[in-house]
């Protein structure tokens, strides 16, 4: 419809107001010359009257009809008074012009804006006849407001008319204005539609510096803001699609280690039996055999470590919560750690804290951050190798940092460091540092990881201090 354009919206909406403020105008108009007209009538009636009574008042003294019909006759004839009508004292007309002779009295009329309202076109209205300060009469006479009405109807229609006018240019000049205002809307409407419909790179040609060329620069930085968000949700949406894929693929994964390295723990554990058999069988003292086997026995304790780790990792577990003096538990976790002869060993346990946690997973989170340290170590060659263990409390929460100077975490796997099954050694299923960070979130805590490539890697396990940890 016409009247879903913004344009004739605006036009209608002027229209609207200048019709209001025109009637305000022409109403106010009207009333100010009401007033000035009923002040004409009055200030007539105020001059007419003490005249017309001083003329008639000798002559009614003395009865003299005739001069009484003529002064009313010429009064009526020439000062635009419709009727005289003259009483004595008592009540009886004495003369008239004019009036139907046994007509009523008229009654006088006290507001002169009623009787311009009215259909009857003229203002009643009497004066005393006085002579020396004696009331001799009263003189009743009708003064005409037709051509006041008429002048009042004529200035009316003349506003009107104007009005009319004025409305009518009003809506040509509005039409024309709104065409030209709006006349670089249609390139916005096209360029909406196109983004509705899903083309993002939209641009509108800025043609003007006034408010339609600020909503063109504006729509245009809509535009951009609108395809960088749906860029940035469309890479967030497709980042958490593959978290899902990844996420269900571990949990499929995670089953089935679970399933194998139980399924393979028993053979180990046949094989460990037979290496202690053979050796008893052989004997003792025998170095062609005593070195395959340490190397069997070595490496059947690495594959336990390795089903410990799919164990851990797979299954759930349930906290053994146990509030516990950090510093002396750990020296004693440390303690029974081989950590080897070329690795030297730096403790500045200072917490003095004890907070309720699970040994036995905590112990676990801390020796495979040892195992990564001193591996990265010995893989790195070198020596002066330096293992650095510490506790505090920072703000509300218990710090274990354990720093080596290793070679450090190039940045490109510095961002796959907590992946499962990622793993940059020739021997491990990468579950090491993603169990870690499992049980200090079920700590309510978290792990934290600083490396310089070439000058070492400090790993932070932080816990509250305020007890809060649940089982889960």
């Amino acid at each position: 419809m016409i009247f879903h354009s913004l344009r004739w919206r605006l036009v209608l909406a002027s229209i609207v107001i200048e019709l209001i403020l025109l009637g305000i105008l022409i109403f106010n108009s009207y009333r100010i010359l009401d007033s000035e007209f009923g002040k004409q009538v009055q200030q007539s009636v105020n001059e007419i009257g003490p005249l017309l009574s001083a003329a008639v008042a000798a002559p009614l003294v003395a009865r003299d009809l005739a001069t009484l019909d003529e002064l009313l006759r010429g009064s009526r004839r020439d000062g635009g008074i419709e009727y005289l009508l003259l009483v004595d004292a008592d009540g009886h007309v004495i003369a008239s012009e004019g009036w139907e002779p046994g007509a009523p009295l008229p009654p006088q009329d006290l507001d002169v804006h009623a009787t311009l309202g009215e259909t009857i076109s003229r203002f009643d209205t009497a004066v005393p006849v006085m002579l020396n300060g004696r009331i001799y009469g009263t003189l009743h006479f009708g003064v005409s407001t037709e051509a006041l009405k008429a002048s009042e109807s004529v200035l009316v229609r003349q506003s009107l008319i104007i009005a009319v006018v004025e409305v009518i240019l009003s809506v040509v000049a509005l039409t024309l204005v709104g065409l030209w205002l709006t006349r670089h809307l249609r390139a916005l409407i096209v360029a909406a539609e196109n983004i509705e419909a899903g083309d993002f790179t939209q641009v509108v040609a800025v043609r003007s510096k006034d408010e339609v060329g600020k909503l063109a620069t504006a729509f245009n930085a809509m535009s951009q803001s609108v395809k960088r968000t749906v860029d940035e949700r469309t890479a967030a949406l497709e980042g958490a699609q593959a978290r899902l894929v990844r996420s269900q693929r571990l949990a499929t994964i995670g089953q089935l280690a679970g399933t194998v390295a139980h399924e393979l723990r028993n053979p180990l554990g046949t094989i460990a039996n037979a290496c202690t058999a053979i050796q008893k069988l052989a004997g003792s003292g025998d170095p062609k055999l005593e070195r395959p086997l340490e190397l069997m026995r070595r490496n059947i304790d690495r594959c336990v470590r390795i089903i410990d780790e799919l164990l851990n990792y797979a299954r759930p577990s349930q906290l053994l919560l146990s509030k516990t003096a950090v510093d002396e538990w750990l020296r004693e976790v440390i303690g029974e750690y081989k950590i080897g002869e070329s690795i030297a060993l730096s403790l500045s346990l200072e917490s003095s804290a004890a907070v309720p946690f699970d040994p036995a997973r905590l112990r676990q989170a801390i020796i495979n951050v040892m195992d990564n340290a001193r591996q990265a170590m010995i893989e790195g060659g070198g020596d002066g190798h330096q293992l650095e263990i510490t506790t505090r409390q920072v703000n509300d929460r218990l710090e274990i940092s354990i720093t080596d100077n290793g070679p450090g975490i190039e940045p490109d796997v510095f961002e796959s460091i907590f992946e499962p099954l990622y793993s940059t050694r020739n021997f491990g299923v990468g579950l090491g540092l993603p169990l870690v960070r499992d049980v200090l979130r079920e700590h309510k805590g978290d792990v934290e990881v600083h490396s310089r490539p070439g000058e070492g890697t400090r790993v932070t396990l932080w816990m509250p201090l305020g007890g809060d940890s649940d089982s889960t």
